[in-house]
């Protein structure tokens, strides 16, 4: 146990659960640490990977991928720098079963794993892709995955969500519905979950009672505070 220096006093605030867009959401789990700390020996300060998100740091402990049923989440753990942090905390030591209060370092530089704070993935914010691309990609997929297994021979049905494509999948005992959304690059599929309703798609743009409560201005923020240095840290 090592007992903290006093320059500084940082707050107990009780976990909390966060909603993010779905971009937001994959950046957090980068930052996926549990197998450095689990690894690394007693009396160490575990190495971590750091995103910051609104001006914060982050190490990522568990994620978790909902399926069909769409709920997704993070487990992160805010991280203060170890001059910052008041009270006691610890090195690593395999009797304890909690991340509370856990020194790790990232570059050299100490932090405390201060509090847990559960990120849950909502829509995406950024901009629709065409739905001929959205259907290229929902095609040359058909032959594997649950599309195979569920739906084999199928023909889907397109809707938008807040403008993206959306593909459903409707079989006798069984519905999914697909949304489509692209960052750089790369295609991603977010499952609305078996129980969507018509409802809240259309055959246009429209906003929708899903719709994240999660404003672009709310996440594009500067990275972190001078406490990291740049690299694996990644800021939005």
């Amino acid at each position: 146990m090592e007992l903290k220096n006093t320059t500084a006093i940082v707050p107990v605030v009780q976990n909390e659960s966060i909603p993010v867009p779905a971009q937001v959401w994959d950046k957090l789990g980068d930052a996926y640490s549990t197998v450095e700390i689990s690894e690394a020996a007693k009396g160490t300060a575990p190495g971590v990977a750091l995103v910051d998100y609104r001006g914060m740091l982050y190490t990522t402990v568990a994620i978790c991928h909902g399926g069909y049923s769409g709920s997704y989440t993070v487990e992160c753990w805010q991280l203060v720098p170890r001059s910052c942090f008041v009270g006691e905390c610890f090195y690593k030591d395999p009797s304890r079963n909690s991340y509370q209060n856990l020194i790790v370092q990232h570059k050299g530089k100490k932090f405390v794993m201060s509090k847990k704070v559960i990120f849950e993935r909502e829509l995406p914010t950024v901009n629709p892709i065409q739905l001929a691309e959205a259907q290229v990609y929902d095609s040359s997929n058909r032959g594997s995955g649950w599309r195979a297994m569920m739906f084999q021979g199928l023909e889907p049905i397109w809707k938008y969500c807040n403008g993206h494509p959306v593909a459903i999948y409707d079989a006798s005992d069984n519905r999914s519905a697909v949304l489509f959304w692209k960052i750089g690059k790369q295609l991603h599929e977010y499952h609305l979950g078996k129980a969507v309703h018509d409802v809240y798609l259309a055959d246009t743009n429209v906003q929708i009672a899903q719709k994240s409560t999660t404003r672009d201005s709310d996440w594009m923020f500067p990275a972190a505070a001078q406490v990291a240095q740049q690299g694996d840290l990644f800021a939005f």
